[in-house]
């Protein structure tokens, strides 16, 4: 058997907009214009990524998968999923020992909690042997704000009302991004006040 669990995270089904098109270009002061709407939505994305790589929170819901090489808990049965906070998960899969098609795990075997985050998977009963393959485990998740199957704008609309400052940071992230498009900017003399911007998210870093 392998002899230590290897793992990853990969986002496999992408966030809607954390915040509107309108927001953004009344963040930039050019609510009128239209021309570059594309890369407007383009910053607004990127602009959500940053924050999600500064607190390891996912905001607008998406759906992740978690692979591993063999089941993974601690002394509690207790399995973290990273990004957080948790909305639901979709499915526990795991190859059988011995070989055979990938199964699904019955849900009686588990509990989720989503209140916690980052939330956890909490094992309650004994787990089959997987076999010996980098994928044996493929756990399927949702992580974001709001409730399950939340549209864009409520999850939007959610998002603001708990987390108005991440939204406040992204908007200035956009604005910097939108004001110096280039990788090096020749000539100019700029302020650095990340410092004190990152205290705005600071409470909802969890990795």
């Amino acid at each position: 058997m392998v002899e230590e669990v290897v793992s990853s995270f990969k986002r496999t089904v992408n966030p809607g907009l954390p915040y509107t098109l309108a927001e953004a270009r009344a963040q930039l002061k050019n609510e009128e214009e239209t021309y570059d709407d594309a890369l407007v939505t383009t910053l607004i994305k990127a602009s959500n990524r940053m924050a999600e790589q500064r607190t390891g929170c996912a905001f607008m819901q998406s759906t992740w998968e978690c692979v591993l090489s063999e089941w993974s808990h601690d002394c509690n049965d207790v399995f973290k999923l990273y990004p957080g906070p948790l909305v639901k998960v979709s499915s526990i899969q795991y190859y059988p020992s011995g070989g055979g098609a990938i199964t699904t795990l019955a849900t009686s075997k588990y509990r989720v909690h989503t209140n916690p985050v980052p939330g956890y998977i909490e094992y309650i009963d004994d787990l089959p042997d997987v076999d010996d393959r980098q994928d044996a485990v493929k756990i399927t998740f949702v992580a974001g704000y709001g409730a399950d199957g939340d549209n864009e704008a409520t999850q939007q609309t959610a998002l603001a009302a708990a987390v108005p400052d991440v939204i406040d940071w992204m908007k200035v992230q956009l604005a910097t991004l939108y004001s110096y498009r280039e990788a090096l900017v020749a000539g100019k003399s700029v302020a650095n006040i990340s410092t004190f911007m990152d205290m705005m998210i600071y409470p909802y870093i969890i990795i």
